[in-house]
């Protein structure tokens, strides 16, 4: 995942609107540069690189929770719950939430982190405790853009286009996206929230 810190995914897309509930899995070894428990405080996502203006997206209603699982990438089951860590921590939880972006960098990519979405709640996590999912159901308006990597490269999600669902419908590639930790001995960089956002 570290390989598209500063290279392009080979995907990516603009949509407007949309409506669904998503889980991804990520690596424990993805944070090998955290020593120890680190608090997780936000996470972002960049433009897909043909993407050429700024954007904003409203969220009618947004949640996103964080979670420790022994589940592995590529192994994700498609009822949501069992996927789901027993130390999951709801970190954001809102109504009429905004995010845009000035869409910077260079033509075709990689473009800057700055669709960020800012945890109400922190999650604590060690890396050495299991792997880390990330689950969101959402409601959007308006328009989203993102980079994405196709799947067999290193990520999977799975998802469905109802953000009340219990059971997936479907399994794809990854967006590229970034957590940020405290301690952050380094900015991680991760396939994040695969394939619904502004679908």
């Amino acid at each position: 995942p570290s390989a598209f810190a500063d290279t392009e995914g080979n995907e990516g897309g603009t949509e407007e609107d949309g409506a669904g509930r998503l889980q991804q899995v990520f690596p424990a070894t993805d944070f090998h540069s955290l020593s120890g428990i680190g608090t997780i405080t936000q996470f972002a996502l960049r433009p897909n690189g043909p993407h050429t203006t700024p954007f904003q997206c409203n969220y009618p209603s947004i949640r996103i929770a964080l979670s420790t699982t022994s589940v592995e990438v590529g192994n994700l089951r498609l009822t949501f719950a069992n996927n789901i860590g027993a130390d999951e921590v709801v970190v954001l939880n809102a109504t009429n939430y905004s995010l845009s972006s000035q869409n910077l960098g260079p033509a075709g990519g990689p473009k800057e982190f700055d669709i960020i979405y800012t945890f109400e709640t922190p999650f604590e996590y060690d890396p050495s405790q299991g792997n880390l999912l990330l689950e969101m159901s959402f409601r959007s308006e308006g328009e989203m853009s993102w980079d994405f990597v196709s799947p067999g490269m290193g990520t999977q999600f799975v998802g469905n286009y109802d953000p009340d669902a219990s059971i997936a419908a479907f399994s794809t590639g990854g967006y590229v996206g970034q957590f940020t930790v405290v301690p952050e001995p380094a900015t991680i960089t991760l396939f994040t929230m695969a394939g619904l956002v502004g679908a």
